[in-house]
């Protein structure tokens, strides 16, 4: 629980497949919107 406020860091070699499976909805901002 210490390291909760950390957050998770994920290295993938350039080129390489991805996979990401997600169990909750995810919401994506529109690209080239301002933060």
């Amino acid at each position: 629980r210490r390291q909760l406020n950390v957050q998770p860091t994920l290295t993938i070699r350039p080129g390489h497949p991805l996979r990401v499976v997600i169990t909750r909805d995810l919401v994506l901002e529109p690209l080239g919107a301002s933060r």
